[in-house]
């Protein structure tokens, strides 16, 4: 696999790159939602997974990862897993997470950005960065 350099920064910056693209990725996950909300199905914007090793604790989170059917049962709302693929073909695609596109690695205290997946990367990535800077107007 080839890797594109995309961004090389210090580390603090390159962060504030990663989470105004994740914060722009939840708002399409949610927009998302809205359309197929008929169809009682929804995409878990965030989950988030804590588990113990040893007397350490790591955290992992998963974004737009798990789908979940959602019912009221009793006046409390319920959700039901229903796995990690789309549950009906007919549904539209979700949006494209774009960090599954991008691979970090770290040289002479500077973070650099290299997109995994050039073709889909750059286009997701840009169009994510474009509405980042609508919202921010």
């Amino acid at each position: 696999m080839q890797y594109v350099p995309l961004l090389c920064d210090t580390q603090k910056c390159v962060f504030e790159l990663l989470n105004a693209l994740l914060e722009i990725y939840k708002l399409k996950l949610y927009e998302y939602n809205r359309k197929i909300s008929t169809f009682k199905v929804y995409l878990k914007p965030l989950h988030i997974v804590t588990k113990q090793h040893g007397n350490k604790a790591k955290t992992y989170y998963y974004y737009g990862r798990y789908w979940y059917k959602i019912f009221r049962k009793d006046g409390k709302l319920k959700w039901v897993y229903l796995g990690s693929t789309k549950p009906y073909d007919f549904l539209p695609d979700p949006p494209l997470n774009p960090l599954t596109l991008i691979e970090m690695r770290y040289a002479n205290n500077l973070v650099c950005i290299h997109i995994v997946d050039e073709e889909r990367a750059l286009k997701t990535i840009v169009e994510t960065l474009i509405l980042a800077k609508r919202l921010r107007m």
